[in-house]
């Protein structure tokens, strides 16, 4: 009964819970069908519809985001809610890119507290990327060290083989800081593991808080005008874009501002009180 508590109502009950949704920065991390990022693939058509943006896309992009076609329910009279358009607004996604990783569309598993879901305790996905990162990181690693770890996890979905020899940085890279090669390990982890709550303590560890600044990070799908206009008018209703129709999350900001105090968690009043000698973490007195 536990086990199911925590399966029903702390995992799928809050994949995109209260109308979250993925962000653009996530979304360009996707390669094309070709193994290549889509500055430097001529398989990529832009991002002015949704099904330009996710075509020759790697296919864990249609598994991770809804897109046109996806089932979200199988209704009990036999008919489908099917996607469309994509969902867009407050109550259901609000940057466009609708959570789907872990969805299923059978009613029966969206009753709470009556369902339960198989879910992962140990990710063998995880095992690998973390020996391709520890071996990167230690400056040893070999292409069988990637056949081995990175490219078993592509061959799973149908994607090109990482050869390391012919690795180009991508011009819109989320890290141009690093090697190349620890930069395309870095977005295989992002997009294999997506919504599994490994992303904030990975830009901790890596020290790359300020990465939050891009100003990817706060808007989401484009809303051209002949797309927004495929939509009932309430639907649309208070989206706000940004001059190059990008759907703007934070209305009231810009930018975000990354503050380096949040690489370490103040340590708590109680503890202090019981230890006043522990003293507290930088920029959190």
């Amino acid at each position: 009964r536990y086990l199911q508590s925590i399966l029903m109502n702390g995992i799928s009950r809050t994949l995109g819970e209260a109308g979250t949704g993925y962000s653009k920065d996530f979304v360009q991390n996707y390669l094309c069908s070709d193994g290549l990022p889509t500055a430097l693939s001529s398989k990529y058509k832009g991002d002015n519809t949704p099904e330009d943006e996710f075509t020759d896309r790697d296919p864990r992009a249609k598994q991770t985001i809804a897109t046109k076609g996806f089932v979200l329910l199988q209704n009990s009279d036999g008919t489908k809610d099917i996607i469309d358009l994509p969902r867009i607004g407050t109550n259901t996604a609000n940057t466009g890119y609708q959570l789907i990783k872990g969805r299923s569309s059978d009613p029966n598993m969206w009753q709470a507290n009556q369902s339960t879901l198989d879910f992962f305790i140990f990710r063998y996905a995880e095992i690998l990327l973390i020996y391709a990162e520890a071996k990167a990181e230690l400056g040893n690693v070999q292409q069988t060290d990637i056949d081995k770890s990175i490219n078993l996890l592509r061959r799973r979905v149908g994607m090109p083989d990482m050869v390391v020899a012919s690795l180009k940085r991508d011009p819109n890279s989320v890290f141009p800081d690093v090697p190349v090669l620890i930069d395309e390990i870095r977005r295989e982890r992002r997009v294999e593991l997506a919504d599994e709550g490994f992303r904030f303590d990975d830009l901790l560890r890596w020290k790359a808080g300020k990465r939050i600044e891009r100003p990817e990070t706060i808007v989401g799908m484009k809303l051209t005008p002949a797309l927004k206009a495929k939509y009932p008018t309430e639907q649309t209703k208070g989206i706000v874009v940004n001059s190059d129709s990008y759907i703007r999350i934070y209305t009231a900001m810009e930018k975000r501002t990354w503050n380096d105090k949040m690489y370490l968690f103040p340590i708590p009043l109680e503890e202090i009180s019981l230890n006043p000698a522990l003293g507290q973490n930088t920029g959190w007195q």
